[in-house]
């Protein structure tokens, strides 16, 4: 993944989260990370996403905090942007 400061973080990888994408592209000139249970054909082979972390039990909130810690760990230099792309990863962040 290049190096920008800012890293939008987007859980998901329906069309909300495509959206998301060109938003923060069209905004910042940045790419996006995604995180998902599965990555959807809105997203597949989009120049957008810098990178892709699935998670087949990203339900779980214990999977969640682990992947989102061990995620920001390995981004110690940018400034991230968590953004959950549904109602259930909301719902998830909230818990």
């Amino acid at each position: 993944m290049e190096s920008q400061a800012l890293l939008p973080v987007l859980l998901g990888s329906d069309q909300n989260a495509y959206g998301m994408a060109r938003s923060f592209h069209e905004a910042y000139g940045v790419k996006s990370a995604l995180i998902a249970r599965r990555l959807l054909s809105a997203c597949q082979n989009s120049r957008l996403i810098a990178s892709v972390t699935l998670k087949p039990d990203l339900e779980d909130e214990n999977v969640l905090i682990k992947t989102l810690a061990d995620f920001s760990f390995s981004h110690p230099k940018q400034t991230l942007i968590l953004v959950p792309c549904s109602d259930a990863y909301a719902r998830l962040c909230a818990r």
